[in-house]
């Protein structure tokens, strides 16, 4: 962590321009940001950055070897494998706990990964407004890959909506204004000028989708910025998960973020990866004895929850014997994360995601921002830190 500008981060730091920061972030948007943004980024130096991206880079080569592209077809759960889906992920976040090794070094430790899109646009502005009202300075820079704010969005512009008119582009999801993650949706609109929609209001027409834009044209759907997660659909009710089954056929469409990859990188993966970085994992109906009788240091996490839910940290023999079906499940190594990030209100944990997409016309993932979770409790997402300050979700600020 680069200490000297963190101290001058908290001695600077007033109330006036937390409120100010956040109403940059507001903006003209009615709707209130539906999770705390914390009110300070964290700073990364050059050593700790390369350790997260060499940690990132092994990942990336070994999703892609033929053993892992074999196996992880078989995470796709029956009944939920999606026509036309890409060879290669358009987009990947890696999660990292920041830990002290044994000589006392912060290092990166894997807590998951998707294969799924996160707040690719609400972290541009957010990088933003920290760089304006906090006046950061240029020795620290939030982008990856040699991006800025506005070669990163002319980027996302490229591949999201590709070669197609903004009109026949959604972003899908369940009820999206209702979402908390409803702000990036808007800055999604304003930077690439797409719509969102939920699937209840898209319809078919022979093997084409279409749905209606806010002025109330029809429009075709050519390409999906895919944000629904099929397990959160499944929840609802009967008539409207049936409204999901649409995409099961064999559509006139293309896809960013196609859905199959939600379950092929996933906490389904984690058992196949080996990594300094990367705490060992097991299939619970896999796991060997030693991690049976160690119980209370593994954590138990089901393979395709989202945002934290159904993990279990404090677990015992009788909760293993209690699960029916043990292979979709895992056991994971606990990471103990590191409060190294003082604030006022005491030194606080981090997560770390990279976020990965691919360049246009490539077949490569590459880096280009980040999200950082902080915490003082036992959970690092937003959910399970409500109305807590120098807390929440925010980015990291890389050494150059």
């Amino acid at each position: 962590m680069i200490s000297s500008l963190r101290s001058r981060f908290n001695e600077n730091f007033s109330d006036r321009q937390y409120l100010s920061f956040l109403q940059q972030l507001q903006l003209d948007y009615v709707k209130q940001i539906d999770f705390h943004v914390a009110e300070t980024p964290v700073f990364i130096d050059r050593a700790l950055k390369e350790k997260i991206l060499a940690g990132g880079q092994y990942i990336i080569e070994t999703i892609q070897t033929d053993r892992l592209v074999n196996a992880l077809q078989q995470a796709i759960p029956p009944k939920m494998n999606v026509p036309s889906e890409n060879s290669v992920p358009d987009v990947l976040c890696i999660d990292w706990g920041l830990v002290y090794d044994d000589k006392g070094q912060i290092v990166p430790q894997l807590i998951e990964l998707q294969g799924f899109p996160t707040l690719l646009c609400f972290q541009i502005a957010q990088s933003e407004a920290y760089k304006k009202i906090f006046e950061l300075p240029q020795t620290v820079e939030s982008y990856l890959s040699g991006y800025n704010s506005k070669t990163l969005i002319d980027l996302l512009r490229k591949i999201i909506i590709a070669d197609e008119d903004p009109n026949d582009v959604v972003l899908l999801d369940f009820k999206p204004a209702e979402q908390k993650t409803s702000i990036d949706f808007l800055y999604t609109e304003r930077y690439l000028g797409i719509q969102s929609v939920c699937i209840t209001d898209m319809y078919k027409r022979g093997h084409t989708l279409y749905y209606r834009n806010s002025a109330g044209k029809e429009c075709r759907i050519k390409r999906i910025y895919n944000r629904l997660i099929f397990d959160e659909l499944l929840q609802q009710e009967e008539n409207i998960i049936k409204k999901g089954d649409v995409l099961f056929d064999d559509l006139d469409i293309s896809w960013f973020a196609h859905p199959n990859w939600f379950f092929k990188l996933s906490k389904y993966t984690l058992p196949f990866l080996t990594h300094p970085y990367i705490p060992h994992s097991y299939f619970l109906d896999e796991a060997p004895a030693h991690c049976l009788s160690d119980i209370s240091n593994y954590v138990l996490k089901p393979l395709f929850s989202f945002a934290g839910h159904g993990v279990q940290l404090d677990i015992s023999k009788k909760d293993i014997d209690n699960i029916p079906n043990k292979h979709d499940w895992i056991l994971q190594k606990k990471v103990e994360y590191a409060p190294i990030i003082k604030t006022p209100e005491g030194a606080t944990k981090v997560e770390i995601r990279i976020i990965y997409t691919k360049t246009e016309n490539a077949s490569q993932l590459v880096p280009i921002s980040s999200i950082a979770r902080l915490s003082r409790g036992a959970m690092m997402g937003v959910a399970f830190n409500k109305n807590k300050t120098w807390m929440g979700s925010s980015i990291a600020f890389f050494e150059q």
